[in-house]
């Protein structure tokens, strides 16, 4: 009764898988566990955190995990450590192993996916890879990403400390490497992210390398290597005028709010910055003619880049 009465008050007590004592409240968390503006994190996403340490076994104060939040409006993400997702998957009772490392380009502009993270004189980084088979499947998982959504800029757009030219290798390996195992096990780590894969406290959207024409995902990214178009991307739908009077025109996405949904999901200043310079073509392209509603949509566009220098001034 006691211990449930505790837990009543905010507090939640339990041991981890290191065998050691844990108790959790608001103000700890708060305190010690957040990284970013800790006044921004809810009471809803505190209890969460916590329940999420308690069922897992965490250890926070370890760094086994921690919160990270930098912006008011956008969720709390869970941070652990690389060395976590590695000792849960080999713990998982159908894994026989897996594989991972970069995808580079080399003079010839012949894609490698080579295993670990060496990259020699006038070979070209492109991404990171995956590769594995849980015990009965029938075909491996392969997942790929490619290194430039990834790599973080300060606002004058040089290169933060630990996304330097040297640690790209290593930075992108390990994030292809968590997003393959949490594909893999989505049951054990979903909602759980590594550091590289966060940008201004946002799980940064990944490249999925898809199969197309019936190769696998890393085979057609040599296909696409080969005739030097980079890494597939998703193509975007093509947006039509809707017809007036028609019975689905109700149905059609507000263009403005989808336009307003693309700026709010901004992570980095280069992509502000490519959004400022597409932005006429991207109105044309959605029939917004509206001074008002253009008028939305830049005074959206400037404080959403004054948001992201605010959080670069604080990562440097």
């Amino acid at each position: 009764m006691a211990k449930e009465s505790t837990e009543e008050k905010g507090i939640v007590q339990y041991r981890s898988r290191d065998d050691q004592e844990i108790k959790l409240s608001f103000s700890v968390v708060r305190k010690f566990l957040v990284s970013g503006h800790p006044e921004y994190v809810t009471d809803q996403e505190i209890v969460l955190y916590m329940g999420m340490c308690k069922a897992r076994g965490l250890n926070p104060f370890k760094k086994d995990c921690y919160l990270i939040k930098y912006t008011q409006g956008d969720p709390a993400a869970t941070i652990v450590s690389i060395d976590y997702y590695r000792s849960r998957a080999k713990a998982q009772p159908d894994c026989t192993g897996w594989e991972c490392g970069i995808i580079v380009k080399t003079g010839e502009r012949q894609a490698e996916y080579r295993k670990g993270a060496v990259l020699f004189e006038g070979e070209t980084l492109m991404g990171g890879w995956f590769r594995a088979r849980p015990k009965d499947w029938t075909t491996d998982l392969e997942w790929a990403v490619s290194l430039k959504r990834y790599i973080k800029t300060t606002k004058d757009g040089r290169v933060t400390r630990f996304w330097s030219e040297e640690n790209q290798p290593e930075q992108i390996a390990k994030v292809a490497e968590s997003q393959g195992l949490r594909r893999a096990w989505p049951d054990e780590f979903a909602k759980l992210y590594i550091k590289e894969e966060i940008s201004q406290g946002l799980p940064m959207q990944t490249l999925e390398a898809t199969a197309e024409n019936g190769k696998p995902a890393l085979e057609q990214l040599k296909d696409n290597l080969k005739a030097d178009k980079g890494p597939p991307t998703q193509p975007e739908p093509p947006q039509e005028k809707p017809e007036p009077g028609q019975p689905g025109e109700l149905q059609n996405p507000d263009p403005v709010l989808e336009l307003l949904a693309d700026i709010e999901s901004m992570t980095t200043h280069a992509g502000i910055t490519e959004m400022q310079i597409q932005l006429n073509a991207r109105l044309k392209k959605a029939w917004i003619a509206n001074n008002e509603d253009i008028l939305k949509i830049t005074t959206a566009l400037n404080k959403r880049k004054k948001e992201i220098e605010k959080i670069q001034e604080k990562e440097e």
